[in-house]
């Protein structure tokens, strides 16, 4: 149904695109987390150039691949690259596909504010995530069991910090898995034995981020500080996949993001622009 809806409104959008004579709406769509600056930098497009429009919507880097793949999105956000199984479906249909690197983002880990852990090894937050650490008490805190909260499995966080913090290692099968950034801060402000992962511009006020040592030696907090000057050593990048028989109609809004303006405006809100 969602699938029909999202075909109705591309529709609509294209009629009333040709109808007034308009520049061709670009629509984008996937990684939830990736909204916040996708919404600064179409603020900024829309806003610059009047006759220009964009349909931005987020339902997680894996939807913006499948909706890339079913022609109902011009642009796929993901905060991951695509997997050899996702490239190959687009082979296997003659779509080939462009990629673009356009911003990293600081991978947070929070907990509880209550919790009186601050700081966690990048190894030990491997662990807990895994399940091979299943009590604070292991790592220097209480003597409570650990309750992990994960994205689904279809969001770009999902397995982009699989990637970076539990490299072969499986998420345990005791994690809780939530759809959305706003259902793991909730569930981390309410138990205090806590503990999910945000990237930094997704954290707020009600919960704690940690110290983060990839070394055993040296902490960091992800600080805008620390981010900005590369001490805070945990990242994920941010892609744009589209057709690339599209490149004409998109060259206007990708080459803004690309700009010396999209570039202020990624970094302004505490990303890190990429060449």
């Amino acid at each position: 149904m969602k699938s029909f809806c999202l075909s109705l409104n591309l529709l609509f959008y294209t009629f009333i695109s040709l109808a007034q004579n308009q520049n061709p709406i670009v629509v984008i769509r996937g990684s939830e987390a990736g909204l916040r600056i996708m919404t600064k930098l179409r603020e900024a497009y829309v806003s610059k150039y009047k006759d220009r429009m964009i349909d931005l919507a987020g339902f997680g880097s894996t939807m913006g691949i499948v909706y890339l793949k079913d022609g109902q999105t011009d642009i796929a956000v993901t905060s991951r690259k695509m997997t050899d199984e996702e490239l190959a479906e687009f082979q296997q249909d003659n779509i080939n596909l462009a990629e673009i690197q356009f911003a990293k983002e600081a991978f947070t880990v929070v907990v509880n504010k209550a919790n009186p852990i601050t700081k966690l090894t990048k190894k030990q937050v491997g662990n807990i995530f895994a399940g091979y650490i299943t009590n604070w008490k292991e790592v220097g805190g209480n003597e409570a069991p650990i309750r992990v909260y994960i994205r689904s499995n279809t969001s770009g966080c999902y397995l982009g910090f699989k990637d970076l913090f539990l490299e072969n290692m499986n998420y345990t099968s005791r994690a809780m898995m939530l759809g959305t950034n706003a259902q793991l801060k909730a569930n981390v402000a309410k138990n205090i034995n806590s503990i999910a992962y945000l990237g930094f511009g997704s954290v707020d006020k009600n919960t704690k981020m940690l110290k983060i040592s990839v070394n055993d030696i040296d902490y960091y907090s992800p600080t805008a500080e620390n981010i900005a000057n590369l001490s805070y050593p945990i990242y994920r990048t941010y892609y744009f996949y589209y057709r690339k028989k599209d490149e004409e109609k998109l060259k206007h809004f990708i080459d803004f993001v690309r700009s010396d303006l999209g570039k202020t405006i990624i970094a302004k809100h505490d990303h890190m622009p990429i060449d």
